[in-house]
C-alpha cells in the first residue's frame, strides 16, 4: 500500500508498504571525544599523525641507500628499527578512526529499521565549522585549527602532531519499501528474499521497478508483479509480506 508517513492511515502487521520522506535520526550522533554532534545520519572520522617514513632503494650493485620523509601516516611508526639514528619518530593518537550513528531513526510518523541504514546515500566530506570547533574540550581547541574543513595542527605541522578529517551522511528525501510492523517499517520476509529497499529520491513504484532490476532480479521481478497490479488498479495489501505469499503471486 502507498501510504503517507504523517497521519499514518491504519495499517496491519505484515502490510507491504511504500512510502517517501527524510529518514531522520532520534537524536542526532556526537563525537564523545571532541564534543559535537552532526546533523546527520551517520559521521564518520579519519585521524591521522605527522612521522617520519623509511625509504629503501638498492641500486645494481647491490647497494642500499636508505632516505627520510615526511607523511601524514593512519598510526604511528616506529623509528627504533630506522637505519639513521637522527630520524625519530614520537606521538600518539588521541582517539581512533571511528563512526558514529544514532540508536534509531524516524521516518516521518514511523519509525525505520536499522536494516535500511546499509542503503542511505554515500557519504561526502563534512567541513568542521566555527561552532563545532567551539564545542570542543579546550585541550583541542587550543591544539587544532581548522584548514579546508579538516582539524589541523594550529602551526606548521611536526612530528607526532595530529589531523582529522570528517565525512557524514546527509539527510535526503528517500523511497522506502517494507513491511509494516508496530509503528515501523521493518524488512518484509517473503518465500522469493527478503524486501528492504530505499532509494535517494521520491520515486513512484514505476521508478523503483527500474532501478531494483538493474541491481536485484529477485526484488526487480517482485517490484513489476505489484506495479501491474497498481496499473490495473489494484491495492497491495499484507499478501507479500506474508511468507508464500511472493510465491502466490509469481505463480499468478
Amino acid at each position: 500500500r502507498q501510504i503517507t508517513t504523517i497521519d499514518v492511515p491504519p495499517l496491519e502487521d505484515g502490510e507491504l508498504v511504500i512510502a517517501s520522506d527524510v529518514p531522520m535520526p532520534d537524536k542526532f550522533p556526537t563525537d564523545p571525544d571532541l564534543g559535537f554532534s552532526v546533523e546527520a545520519l551517520s559521521f564518520s572520522r579519519s585521524v591521522q599523525i605527522y612521522q617520519w617514513r623509511e625509504h629503501q632503494e638498492t641500486s645494481t650493485n647491490g647497494d642500499t641507500r636508505y632516505s627520510y620523509s615526511k607523511d601524514w601516516a593512519d598510526s604511528p611508526i616506529s623509528s627504533s628499527f630506522f637505519h639513521d639514528p637522527r630520524f625519530s619518530n614520537s606521538g600518539s593518537l588521541p582517539f581512533r578512526d571511528r563512526t558514529f550513528r544514532p540508536e534509531s531513526y524516524t521516518f516521518g510518523d514511523l519509525k525505520l529499521d536499522k536494516a535500511f541504514a546499509s542503503s542511505f546515500p554515500s557519504s561526502k566530506k563534512l567541513a568542521v565549522t566555527r561552532e563545532m570547533h567551539d564545542q570542543m574540550p579546550s585541550y583541542f581547541q587550543h591544539r587544532f585549527s581548522i584548514v579546508g574543513g579538516d582539524l589541523f595542527p594550529n602551526r606548521d605541522p611536526r612530528i607526532g602532531d595530529i589531523r582529522v578529517r570528517f565525512s557524514y551522511v546527509p539527510p535526503r528525501q528517500s523511497t522506502v519499501v517494507g513491511a509494516y510492523r508496530d509503528g515501523s517499517i521493518v524488512p518484509a520476509t517473503t518465500e522469493a528474499g527478503t524486501i528492504a529497499i530505499l532509494r535517494e529520491g521520491n520515486l513512484s513504484l514505476e521508478e523503483l521497478v527500474a532501478a531494483e532490476k538493474s541491481s536485484n532480479r529477485t526484488t526487480g521481478i517482485i517490484l513489476t508483479v505489484i506495479a501491474g497490479i497498481f496499473a490495473v488498479g489494484g491495492v497491495v495489501t499484507a499478501a507479500l509480506a506474508l511468507r508464500g505469499g511472493a510465491a502466490r503471486w509469481a505463480t499468478a
